[in-house]
């Protein structure tokens, strides 16, 4: 569902209608082998995208940004994270040793105090690195993870906030 605001991918929210299983133990059964327990809705949720705004898989030959505008970054009561993982959903090895970028971190905002991360196979741009997350050559997916939710809006669970887009970045943006 990352990039809702783009093409929309995956609806978490869809599949996190169905965790509510009450007393219903094969089912909850098959969820914990699955989906190892998978979280409630209002304890956590995963957005995740495979493809950028344009709708084209998301590869390490191009370079990305995620922007959350100011004050619209991700609405939890805990925090955020953004994780990197291969084609085989596995984490990215790289020369930082980053996988995930967290709300919890050091995040440099712009001028205009948005948070703009950079995804991308390559280093930013100096005073650009505490937003890198680093990619591999070839393709990826990214999973916004969203812990304790916010129930009232703005809010992804009741859709009053939606995640950006993944945006391509194009040779002159680059500059």
């Amino acid at each position: 569902m990352l990039g809702v605001r783009g093409p929309r991918v995956s609806d978490d929210r869809h599949t996190a209608r169905q965790l509510r299983h009450g007393t219903d133990y094969g089912t909850r059964g098959i969820i914990a082998l699955l989906a190892f327990g998978a979280n409630r809705p209002a304890d956590a949720i995963y957005p995740t995208t495979f493809v950028d705004a344009a709708n084209k898989p998301l590869t390490g030959a191009n370079r990305y940004t995620l922007r959350f505008d100011k004050a619209l970054t991700p609405p939890v009561n805990a925090f955020w994270s953004v994780t990197m993982y291969d084609s085989h959903s596995f984490f990215v090895d790289n020369p930082i040793s980053r996988y995930a970028i967290s709300s919890w971190m050091p995040l440099r905002q712009d001028d205009g105090g948005s948070i703009v991360l950079y995804i991308q196979r390559d280093p930013p741009d100096e005073g650009k690195e505490a937003n890198w997350l680093p990619a591999p050559e070839g393709n990826f997916n990214i999973t916004l993870r969203m812990y304790w939710p916010k129930d009232s809006a703005p809010s992804i669970n009741d859709g009053t906030w939606l995640p950006p887009a993944v945006t391509p970045v194009t040779a002159r943006a680059m500059r």
